[in-house]
């Protein structure tokens, strides 16, 4: 309003400051009957309560002494009274609303003024084109998603239960896996299966516990969206995205502060390289899993529709992970299951680097790199460590960063699906 454009808003029951703020006003009655059209006038409203105490509907009834104008017209409106005063009494009658109108209609010069603005703004200068907008919002896209991310990140700080819940379960459930798979020894075979389901259970677990977690928050935060959405305050689209990108940095803290400590408890390899692509996968996993969660919290109705949407796809991330059942050993008809499980693409990326060639001269039996013996079902056989994890997981070392990039696009996928859901459904039924 200082910014001097024209401000229209309904006002139910202003209060007396706010109320004398208007310029001019338009009342109606129950019914959409039109009582007055025009200025307030001096404070307090002295235009708007001389024409009111002025009809011959309202019996006289005066404005009492400091008391809100917007209160006393709704009192002679509904026949009530708020004003404790003896000389205001309570009919409990509501006023005729057609003579209300007649009444208006036919005074001067109120009624007469009205419509002769009704008729000015009416008639079409010649040559003028009609006024249109290019866009139902007040304000540019832009706009609108760093007002929502400003909002967002607010909402975010001052949640604590919601952030510090996650963070502080996943260190709880990562140092007891820490301590479990203490300094994990590599050099036989259950040791190196033994890092293989370490990198699987803390991958898929964050995963879940970010997915879980984020859906009650999502569908809390409906209501808000669909309100402005239908009031062309702001839309679907930037609502969605701001939530998706006001996630992210929290997804990232939530990787390295529970990641770091597990890694050099377990023992994997203490290089910097190693780490960061350890960290990067696991954040890519969690975030994955979290926006399907947003995703499922859009299209599902209640939280518990979206939680057991959610759980159904749990148990498949777990089986078809490539841990319990590695690719080779799944039914052809199941691979797909496998191909859509971002899980299977972070056992694809991060196992091999845990193995890597380093400071050897080569694989065995050539070579000095590190190697196990292996049971064949009826024999066994010594194999370069590396080898083996290539060809009982069906992974390939060289080919990680491929798998990192499949985890982008799985997130992009699922970001793409709860923003479009977030733009186009709408689960309020009224």
């Amino acid at each position: 309003a200082k910014m001097a454009p024209p401000v229209i808003s309904p006002t139910p029951q202003p209060s007396r400051e706010i109320f004398l703020m208007f310029d001019d006003l338009l009342l109606l009655q129950r019914g959409g009957w039109q009582v007055y059209f025009g200025p307030l006038g001096p404070t307090p409203a002295t235009t708007f309560v001389s024409y009111m105490e002025s009809l011959q509907v309202t019996k006289g009834m005066k404005l009492p002494q400091g008391m809100n104008p917007a209160s006393w017209m709704l009192d002679v409106l509904g026949g009530t009274d708020s004003s404790a005063s003896s000389s205001h009494l309570a009919t409990g009658m509501l006023l005729d609303g057609t003579e209300l109108q007649t009444a208006f209609r036919t005074s001067v010069p109120h009624g007469a003024d009205a419509d002769a603005v009704i008729k000015e703004l009416s008639t079409p200068v010649p040559g003028q084109a009609m006024i249109s907008f290019s866009s139902p919002y007040a304000r540019s896209f832009a706009v609108r998603l760093r007002t929502i991310l400003q909002r967002s990140h607010l909402a975010h700080l001052r949640d604590t239960s919601y952030n510090c819940g996650r963070i502080g379960v996943l260190i709880v459930l990562y140092f007891l896996f820490g301590i479990i798979y203490f300094d994990l020894d590599t050099t036989d075979e259950g040791g190196v299966q033994s890092m293989v389901a370490v990198v699987f259970m803390t991958t898929i677990f964050t995963g879940v516990i970010c997915m879980n977690s984020v859906m009650p928050v999502r569908v809390r935060e409906r209501s808000v969206a669909f309100r402005e959405r239908s009031s062309f305050m702001y839309d679907g689209v930037a609502y969605s995205l701001a939530h998706a990108l006001m996630e992210l940095p929290w997804v990232c803290v939530i990787g390295v502060v529970t990641t770091i400590p597990l890694y050099f408890l377990v023992g994997m390899v203490p290089t910097v390289r190693s780490l960061f692509f350890h960290v990067l996968v696991n954040v890519l996993v969690s975030y994955a899993f979290l926006s399907f969660g947003q995703f499922v919290s859009c299209v599902c109705t209640t939280i518990q529709t979206a939680q057991a949407g959610a759980s159904a796809v749990i148990p498949i991330a777990f089986l078809f992970g490539g841990l319990y059942l590695p690719y080779p050993q799944i039914p052809v008809y199941w691979k797909w299951a496998y191909f859509l499980n971002p899980v299977a693409y972070a056992i694809q990326s991060v196992v091999a680097p845990q193995f890597e060639r380093m400071d050897c001269t080569g694989a065995y039996p050539t070579g000095d790199c590190p190697s196990i013996t292996a049971f064949r079902g009826n024999y066994f056989e010594q194999v370069d460590t590396l080898s083996y994890v290539e060809g009982k997981y069906d992974i390939d070392f060289d080919a990680r960063w491929m798998s990192v990039l499949y985890l982008f696009v799985f997130c992009v996928a699922c970001q793409t699906l709860h923003i479009c859901a977030g733009a186009f459904i709408n689960t309020v039924n009224r």
